[in-house]
Formats: C-alpha cells, structure tokens, sequence
C-alpha cells in the first residue's frame, strides 16, 4: 500500500521536494510532532515513473521531538552511482544524518545510517542544517543563526558554513564565514 500521508491526523508530508536522477526525496520535518521522516522513492526503469511505495522511509533512533528531521537534504548520485549519498539534516539536534544505499544480497534496498555530523563550535538555536549540499564526500551545512565574535564582542546571527569531508572517516575540516555583520545570516 502507498505511504499514508495522513497519519494520526498529522499533515505536511511533502513540505520538501527534491528530485535528481532516478530518485525522489520527500521530507515530512513536522511529522510525530517535529521529529520528523523522509521518504525516498526510486523510479521504474521501465515506465519510467516513479513507484508509489518508497523505497526507504529514514528515521534515526536518536531523533526527539522537535528535531525537525528532512529540513534540507541533498543526495549525490555522481561520486558512486552504485552506492548514492544523502545528507538529511536535523537542526533541533544540530546534526546531518549522512545515508548510503545498499543492495542485500536478497535484492532488498536499504539506505543505511553512515554518519552523524555535528559542528565543532555553536549554540542549539544556530540553526545548523538550514541549507546543505553533498557532493564527491564534502558536505557544506548553513547555520545561518551562528553567532560570531569580533574584538571580544559578539556579533548575533552572522553565520556560518561547516565544511565536512569523508577520506576515510567524516571529518570537520573548515568553518567559513562573510562579513561578521549582524544579522547577515550566512549559511541560509
């Protein structure tokens, strides 16, 4: 049966969209009061549609209520067609959930939890995971609410951008910020 969008009277399934390639991303961030879900859907070589039921539904176990999982997310097919990439964020956890698929030996898909990237620095109201793109192992995350510091005195809601990068295992490798401008909100 199709996914029910429809669950326990709750609505917003679909609040985010992304389609690239053979995949379709479909976040639900207020599902089981703001934890949150996303659902990936591949498409029928053959027809040439999309199938009803999805092929994943992603739910880490570490999520509590108001994480707000599937805000932005972003998928890399290109760096390894056989085994696609998607970073799902979750900013009232200050994380992205990094997911890799994976074909059993039975033919069953799976998209496997791989990594939990949080950021080195910040506050939990930064907003890390409003933006983020994945692609070729690097994964750059907006927390555009971070807050900075010039001369000892604190700038409000400058941003940041958090640069990750997978050699062998995910790592930190750069924070970037523009103009320590308040209210800038770069990263957004």
């Amino acid at each position: 049966t199709p996914l029910d969008v429809n669950e326990n009277g709750e609505n917003g399934w679909g609040e985010k969209v992304h389609l690239k390639g053979n995949y379709l991303i479909v976040s639900w961030p207020s599902r089981n009061n703001n934890t949150g879900s996303v659902s990936i859907f591949t498409k029928n070589q053959s027809t040439g549609l999309f199938n009803e039921i999805p092929e994943d539904i992603l739910v880490p176990e570490t999520l509590d209520i108001g994480d707000l999982f599937g805000t932005s997310f972003d998928l890399d097919a290109t760096t390894n067609p056989a085994k696609p990439v998607c970073a799902i964020s979750s900013p009232g956890s200050r994380s992205v959930y990094i997911f890799e698929r994976h074909i059993a030996s039975n033919n069953a898909v799976n998209w496997d939890l791989q990594e939990r990237l949080q950021p080195s620095v910040g506050q939990l109201d930064d907003s890390f995971g409003t933006s983020l793109k994945i692609f070729n192992n690097n994964v750059l995350v907006g927390a555009p609410l971070s807050d900075g510091i010039d001369d000892a005195n604190p700038i409000t809601n400058c941003g940041l951008v958090y640069h990750f990068e997978k050699i062998d295992e995910w790592l930190q490798k750069a924070t970037y910020e523009e103009a320590k401008t308040a209210n800038n909100e770069f990263g957004s």
